[in-house]
């Protein structure tokens, strides 16, 4: 029998449709990529930095205080983890729940851009990075919004 093969990253795997017609019944828990969990902790790093830098000013262009900065990264952290952690696991796990190979990645730029921001201005204006998801959902598993067709019928579940 071969060797199963494993993929580390979804652009190391063969193009294929992945599972189209709803939810998986292999579902097992999230799965993470090394280089996937680097990039979370990158991300998570700088916008823990970016916010303590902002959270230490009390208003814009008011010089920066270390000894504040230094203090608010435990507060900076916890609204990270709740906010931006929490907000793509979520995309992860129901891109998975429904069978597509999901993975978040970091946008180096976005992440320049807020730790700039907050340094220079007090002011955090944040594109971290996505989730990837490979494949292509169909209209139910991308989201449910409300038909383009001006019917009332189309406005019933």
């Amino acid at each position: 029998m071969p060797k199963q093969k494993i993929y580390y990253s979804f652009h190391d795997m063969p193009r294929q449709q992945p599972y189209q017609s709803g939810y998986s019944t292999e579902f097992t828990g999230l799965k993470f990529s090394r280089k996937e969990i680097v990039q979370i902790l990158i991300a998570m790093g700088v916008l823990t930095i970016a916010f303590s830098f902002a959270f230490s000013r009390n208003r814009i262009f008011s010089p920066i205080d270390l000894n504040l900065v230094i203090n608010y990264i435990p507060l900076a952290f916890l609204g990270i983890v709740t906010a931006f952690l929490c907000h793509e696991l979520a995309h992860k796990y129901v891109a998975q729940r429904f069978g597509y190979w999901s993975e978040f990645r970091m946008y180096p730029q976005g992440l320049f851009y807020a730790l700039f921001l907050a340094v220079f201005i007090g002011f955090v204006f944040a594109a971290p990075g996505a989730v990837t998801i490979f494949g292509t959902p169909n209209r139910e598993e991308n989201g449910k919004w409300l038909s383009l067709d001006p019917s009332p019928t189309s406005l019933l579940p």
